[in-house]
């Protein structure tokens, strides 16, 4: 845990005091968070359902022109491949694609441990902490917490946010082929919130920060993009846009969140040394 020590060493709190003086910075720090992430969150949102509204401007969605037979005949082709997937326990991709046949458009939420297993995921989680330890915006000279550090003089304390996106492209590893079924392309979002606490000569940093993956579930016409389903054939990522065009399934977003804590105290003299400014991650 953070040190509360002055330079000769002596505690200014002891006890329930120090833990209240502890308990207070993670509260005020978790409030930053959640309105940041809040906002964050709700301009993801727009943004997907602005793009949804443009692929669909203009089309009808009906079932003119399309026979029953036809429609009948991709469903059973997606309900083979599910149960084909679930065979091969691809169970995030089956149960993807059920959602989308469900025909409801809900939100899926899929469990963060489950995710995790998948190495590109804990590859972006890792780049997006790096990211926070030396990274940051241009004006703050790419580094974030140290740029408040010594923003805020000799002694204080200032609460930042930051966000960093990783583009999750699933289909470069090879243990990630349910996560690739179930979404080829995806994001993860890593937002944090840091109270810089300068005292005496040390830097002190505490942080939450919340990893929020997310896609959205549809498919696009024209795309030329097909899945090879051993026995049943070739199926066309154009029969997936045409169920939802006729009412029989609609895409959705599909989403997962966790966080974790971050601190660490460092000598002032020492925060540009890379090797050395490094939080410790819960």
């Amino acid at each position: 845990m953070l040190s509360a020590q002055t330079k000769d060493g002596t505690l200014r709190f002891t006890g329930d005091a120090l833990d209240k003086v502890k308990n207070e910075d993670w509260i005020e720090i978790e409030q930053r968070l959640n309105t940041f992430s809040t906002d964050t969150k709700s301009k993801i949102h727009t943004k997907i359902q602005s793009e949804q509204e443009k692929k669909w401007a203009g089309i009808a969605r009906s079932k003119n022109g399309i026979t029953e037979q036809r429609i009948e005949e991709i469903k059973h082709k997606y309900r083979e491949l599910i149960a084909g997937a679930k065979k091969k326990e691809y169970l995030f991709a089956a149960r993807a694609l059920q959602h989308y046949l469900d025909n409801t458009g809900s939100i899926m939420i899929e469990d963060a441990k489950k995710l995790q297993k998948f190495e590109i995921i804990r590859f972006g989680a890792e780049k997006n902490r790096v990211r926070f330890e030396s990274d940051g915006p241009i004006e703050k000279g790419h580094h974030l917490l140290k740029y408040t550090a010594n923003e805020i003089g000799q002694e204080g304390s200032k609460i930042v946010t930051d966000r960093w996106y990783f583009k999750v492209n699933s289909a470069s590893y090879k243990d990630c082929k349910d996560l690739f079924y179930a979404s080829n392309y995806s994001t993860l979002c890593s937002m944090g919130a840091f109270k810089v606490i300068i005292d005496d000569d040390y830097l002190i940093v505490k942080g939450i920060v919340e990893h929020y993956w997310y896609d959205y579930y549809d498919f696009e016409k024209n795309m030329g993009f097909d899945i090879v389903v051993p026995i049943i054939g070739r199926l066309s990522d154009d029969d997936g846009w045409l169920l939802e065009k006729v009412q029989e399934a609609k895409s959705y977003r599909v989403e997962s969140t966790w966080r974790q804590d971050a601190e660490g105290t460092f000598e002032i003299e020492n925060i540009y040394d890379t090797n050395r400014f490094k939080l410790k991650w819960a």
